[in-house]
């Protein structure tokens, strides 16, 4: 009587192990579909180029579509090369063509994306026709640390994972709602100071404010953080795959720091400007190269996402806090005992 059981309790456990392979395997299939599929797909198009004078547009814009590149750049006049200048520091163009006496001249922002860089250097090499220069004049360029930009791009995923490896852990270990608030906007705080000092003090890969670097890296890992913890907190370790599969497999990839959001397939750039890490990478990009551009946009995402992680931490109450007098009172009512109202 007792071999039956037996027999299916050892199937039981096969099937268990077999289910485990399968979805293992589909996990990783969607890590690597996550972050090859935007890098693989995306190509440059429809980036913001600024023309002076406005009358040489309509010529551009029959060279680029007789040449197969019509959506390559998205042309918009400005009045002379000082205004395109200042459409590049910004950050409302990728690069520029002022067509003056001697002909062409193609300005870049090579601190604003390693791809758009290469694609205004291509573009100059185009339009010299064999005349010098052969490269575009690169108007806000990347630290000397950092010439290509690559190591900018690189620092989006540890910082990404640094901030879920915080909210992970305050809300895993961390009961009460305050003490757990506090312990992740603490730790953002220090993240921001540490991270800064690396990424500027000693690699020399940014060039804005110290103080303003770290208030952007703390926001951003307050911003993950935050949500992470309160998730945890809510739903338990379930709240770590979900910050994961958020904040790093569709936030990492989508985030637009290599190439710019334009250039991700579809909508998928905008929806990674609405995540923490495009958002933060942006943000930090804008403070430490571009101080006369808008910081609006990207510093309301972080805050909104900061807003949702608390909302999220005080969703649920403090697992060793007493409940109100009437919840008492009802346990009461029914007979349970008092050691069963702080559960």
């Amino acid at each position: 009587m007792s071999y039956l059981p037996a027999r299916l309790d050892r199937h039981g456990v096969w099937a268990k192990a077999g289910l485990l392979s399968v979805l293992l395997s589909a996990v990783t299939v969607v890590i690597v579909v996550a972050f090859a599929w935007p890098t693989s797909s995306s190509a440059p198009r429809n980036l913001p180029v600024v023309v002076a004078p406005a009358a040489a547009v309509p010529q551009l814009s029959q060279q680029l579509a007789a040449a197969g590149a019509g959506d390559l750049l998205d042309l918009s006049p400005v009045a002379d090369e000082a205004a395109a200048r200042a459409a590049l520091a910004d950050r409302d163009a990728f690069g520029a063509i002022v067509i003056g006496p001697q002909g062409p001249v193609v300005l870049k922002a090579g601190a604003a994306s390693p791809l758009a860089a290469q694609v205004m250097d291509q573009l100059a090499a185009t339009l010299a026709a064999g005349r010098p220069p052969a490269t575009a004049q690169d108007v806000v360029a990347p630290p000397a640390g950092d010439p290509h930009g690559s190591a900018f791009v690189t620092a989006v995923l540890p910082l990404t994972l640094s901030a879920l490896l915080v909210g992970a852990a305050f809300g895993l270990l961390v009961r009460r709602r305050m003490q757990r608030l506090v312990g992740v906007l603490g730790a953002a705080v220090l993240m921001g100071i540490f991270f800064t000092l690396v990424l500027d003090s000693w690699l020399g890969l940014l060039g804005g404010h110290f103080l303003a670097e770290a208030g952007v890296i703390a926001l951003a890992v307050a911003a993950v953080a935050s949500v992470v913890s309160g998730l945890t907190a809510l739903v338990g370790a379930g709240g770590v795959g979900i910050g994961a599969a958020l904040f790093v497999l569709l936030g990492v990839p989508l985030a637009g720091i290599a190439a710019p959001w334009q250039a991700l397939p579809d909508f998928w750039g905008s929806v990674g400007r609405l995540l923490p890490a495009g958002a933060g990478g942006e943000l930090l990009r804008r403070v430490a190269f571009f101080p006369d551009a808008s910081v609006a946009f990207p510093l309301l995402v972080l805050l909104g996402w900061l807003v949702i992680g608390i909302g999220v931490t005080w969703a649920k109450r403090d697992r060793n806090a007493p409940e109100p007098a009437a919840v008492q009172a009802a346990r009461e009512s029914v007979g349970l005992p008092a050691a069963e109202l702080t559960h």
